[in-house]
């Protein structure tokens, strides 16, 4: 009797060993890749609960990225766009990212999704491999944050309610150089704007969501962004306190 529970005992942490292996062969069947003999990334972002167009995703190659929106309802609507892109957005994001640690990473990661909170995927495909990593939204693995930037901002250009020819070379910002402008415009208000050089002169930019940690006066930075197609405006102190109008500042977004 006791040599049969023994035996029990033994086939039970065999099976429990092998269960926790499994977790893991997605990795070890993954074969090592140069990055030249990348084809294609792919993007996306993702909502359950939500109402419009609640999924995103691009598939960028080195010659042209594809983009295509849809939403959650029995009959879905989908939206395609398709654009040209210099070969140089292609290189610098091909090499934000390290094959090695992006197929050491585990297929799903975190609990994307859960409680409305979005999933973020990214897709890797080339000559021997096909991998995709699925993981919350705005929680990506430290490993994927460079590739990420650039992604989002890929993303983020493609307007759902324009079906005009995107400008996509003109639209993008990669590793821009520019210096944060505190602009008060009355007691306890001010906007925070971005100037980038332009020969003699400074372009400014709004944005919105301008990380808090990016909103300090004079502050260099070195960015990725997308340009607008509105603009906000700007204003001046007035000794009443009600503010001037001084200019028109085009809207960025900032990643």
């Amino acid at each position: 009797m006791k040599k049969g529970m023994l035996l029990l005992l033994i086939i039970s942490l065999v099976v429990s060993c092998d269960i926790v292996d499994d977790s893991t062969n997605d990795k070890e069947l993954v074969p090592e890749m140069e990055m030249s003999n990348i084809q294609s990334v792919k993007y996306g972002n993702s909502f359950g609960f939500c109402v419009g167009f609640c999924n995103r995703e691009i598939e960028v190659r080195n010659t042209n990225i594809q983009f295509e929106a849809n939403t959650n309802e029995v009959e879905s609507k989908t939206i395609n766009r398709k654009s040209n892109i210099d070969i140089n957005y292609w290189e610098v994001l091909i090499k934000s990212i390290d094959i090695n640690d992006f197929i050491s990473l585990k297929s799903t990661i975190g609990c994307p999704d859960c409680a409305d909170g979005g999933a973020e995927w990214l897709e890797v495909k080339g000559a021997n491999v096909d991998y995709k990593v699925t993981f919350e939204y705005g929680n990506e693995p430290q490993v994927l944050k460079d590739a990420l930037r650039l992604l989002r901002a890929y993303n983020d250009v493609f307007e759902i309610d324009d079906d005009k020819q995107l400008a996509f070379n003109e639209n993008v910002l990669i590793n821009v150089n520019g210096v944060i402008k505190g602009i008060i415009e009355t007691r306890g208000f001010s906007k925070f704007l971005i100037g980038i050089p332009n020969n003699k002169d400074t372009v400014f930019y709004f944005d919105e969501q301008l990380p808090f940690n990016l909103r300090k006066d004079n502050l260099k930075v070195n960015f990725i962004g997308v340009l607008k197609k509105d603009s906000t405006d700007v204003f001046k102190p007035a000794a009443n306190d009600v503010p001037i109008f001084d200019f028109r500042a085009r809207n960025i977004r900032v990643f």
